[in-house]
């Protein structure tokens, strides 16, 4: 009797069945704990285990960077993940309308290369300085501007059709006064952000220094063209109607005096 038959009486039973017909998975032999892990049951079968197994071997025995400790250690991991081996190696992309500075650029790349920065992360950061830099200067710009824009316009409101020639009276006593110093101050010079030729407290200052030197004949060539601020016509209105021709129906050059006192009222009205 050959062992099979042998085994078959000893076990009481029928030959085992063949496994073209087992529907089981393949890990049901496995303890209760195991079968039911995730980690298992996501595989189709044990060949698949298998490679997983064999993969993460692989990893494992992988070249890796140690836990830093000493400078020279963190140095290492710096070039390991990207830093130059010196500052100068970095290259910096700048922004579309912005002007570099290379001696800042500089001092960046070695702030960068100080800090462990990678090529990569220094131009992320640049990048965004530079971004920076414009939006802010171009706020700054639109503030100045703004404030240029008010400034200009109160004046233009506080001298009517005065304005030019006052603006260009404050500018010959600022050139007469100071020399080509005064003139250069004018021209280029800037208070509170507004160009010193446009600001009103100072165009403010030299006309009345200019209408001190015109009074005194010290400056020449340039006269006030007839033309007066708003409130210059309101204080002549005033000197006008206080004279007795204005007021007294019976004086000679009263008419004359009435049509001049319109006029004013005229020019004031604009």
């Amino acid at each position: 009797m050959n062992r099979f038959l042998l085994m078959e009486e000893e076990l009481g039973g029928d030959t085992p069945p063949s496994g073209d017909g087992d529907t089981g998975n393949w890990y049901d032999g496995f303890a209760e704990d195991i079968r039911t892990n995730n980690n298992i049951t996501k595989f189709d079968s044990a060949e698949e285990l298998g490679k997983s197994y064999i993969n993460a071997q692989r990893m494992i025995g992988a070249d890796k960077i140690p836990m830093p400790e000493t400078d020279d250690d963190w140095s290492n991991v710096y070039g390991r993940l990207g830093r130059p081996d010196e500052a100068s190696m970095y290259t910096i992309e700048a922004v579309d309308g912005f002007e570099v500075d290379e001696e800042q650029q500089n001092a960046f790349k070695e702030f960068a290369h100080g800090k462990g920065f990678s090529q990569s992360q220094l131009q992320a950061l640049a990048t965004f300085d530079m971004e920076r830099q414009m939006a802010s200067g171009t706020a700054s710009k639109e503030a100045s501007q703004a404030k240029l824009d008010e400034a200009t316009n109160s004046l233009k409101s506080e001298w009517g059709e005065a304005h030019e020639q006052n603006v260009n009276l404050a500018a010959r006593a600022a050139s007469e006064f100071m020399g080509e110093a005064g003139k250069d101050f004018f021209e280029n010079a800037k208070i509170d952000g507004i160009p010193a030729g446009e600001h009103p407290g100072l165009l403010k200052m030299f006309h009345s220094v200019a209408k001190g030197m015109m009074e005194s004949s010290k400056l020449e060539g340039l006269s006030n063209e007839g033309k007066q601020t708003p409130q210059e016509i309101s204080d002549s209105i005033g000197v006008e109607m206080a004279k007795s021709s204005y007021g007294d129906k019976s004086h000679p050059e009263h008419q004359a005096q009435m049509r001049k006192v319109k006029a004013l009222y005229e020019l004031q009205a604009g």
